[in-house]
């Protein structure tokens, strides 16, 4: 302001005066007044002349710009914003360098996971970089349905005798005549260390056995496996023979049975293996061969 008023009332006269100024009062935004003597002012144009009795004034619309307050407090944080679309594919980059040669695939190494990792089992993989993977087994599953009844299997055996020896013992097969299975039945019979004891439980029974013995050439022989004194197979009958034998060189024989019998009562019985001859002479029980006596009982 370029005249400083002297009275209030001149101040707030001027200041009713500015909020009511013409635009033709107004240049550049300074105010143009004319003051008399008394105080009364009235406004008046840049190029206006006052009176002799008034006095020229002029002041700015607007002030000088005052120093900056200091900063307020930071306000509290605004909503999260939406989320933006998406924006377009970048372009490919470029081709990165060549990696360096791989590990020898042989210094994979594959041991047992720790169960702390594997509770049911599986694999720790280790690669040449030392970086484990573990492939675990899954948890056993729920019980299934019980399934159907199988067919019924074939029949087992039990072993009852199976005895092997080296022969130590000179023995000729008696003259028993012929023909009858009762007739190999007698003590002189029977073939030494071929005596033996096994229980059963009432099946029917499978016999092998086999015995070397020399021979001349025309010899007849006859041979039986027994129990408790007589013919295995007493229970269907009487036979002429069960196994029999003719030479007709002189020589070695091996003699092999293997037949199926009825069944005994359950219980412990003595089983052995007779052979006898309806001529004398001309067999002999071989020294040093090796004979076999096997009894299965069939179920």
């Amino acid at each position: 302001m370029h005249v400083r008023l002297r009275t209030a009332s001149v101040c707030a006269f001027a200041f009713l005066l500015w909020r009511a100024t013409p635009v033709a009062a107004q240049t550049n935004n300074t105010i143009y007044a004319c003051v008399n003597r008394e105080g009364g002012a009235r406004l008046v144009a840049a190029s206006a002349q006052c009176r002799p009795d008034e006095t020229r004034v002029s002041w700015d619309v607007v002030g000088p710009a005052g120093p900056p307050g200091p900063q307020g407090p930071a306000g509290p944080q605004g909503p999260q914003g939406v989320i933006g679309p998406q924006g377009a594919k970048g372009d490919t980059g470029p081709q990165g360098p060549a990696g360096q040669p791989g590990a020898n695939g042989s210094s994979v190494s594959v041991a047992a996971a720790p169960a702390i990792t594997c509770p049911n089992g599986g694999a720790a993989i280790t690669d040449a970089f030392q970086n484990t993977q573990y492939v675990c087994d899954g948890s056993s599953g729920p019980q299934g349905p019980q399934g159907t009844q199988g067919i019924q299997g074939p029949a087992g055996s039990t072993l009852v005798v199976a005895q092997t020896w080296i022969n130590s013992s000179s023995f000729s097969p008696p003259n028993v005549g012929c023909c009858s299975t009762n007739l190999l039945t007698v003590p002189t019979a029977i073939v030494p260390k071929s005596t033996f004891t096994g229980t059963t439980t009432g099946g029917r029974l499978l016999i092998h056995a086999a015995i070397p013995f020399s021979a001349s050439a025309g010899s007849l022989m006859f041979c039986q496996p027994n129990i408790d004194g007589a013919w295995v197979g007493a229970p269907m009958g009487v036979a002429s023979f069960d196994y029999i034998y003719l030479l007709s060189t002189n020589g070695l024989i091996d003699v092999s049975m293997s037949r199926i019998y009825p069944a005994p009562p359950p219980g412990t019985h003595v089983f052995s293996l007779a052979c006898g001859t309806n001529n004398a002479g001309g067999l002999s029980l071989m020294m040093g061969g090796v004979a076999s006596y096997t009894v299965l009982e069939l179920h």
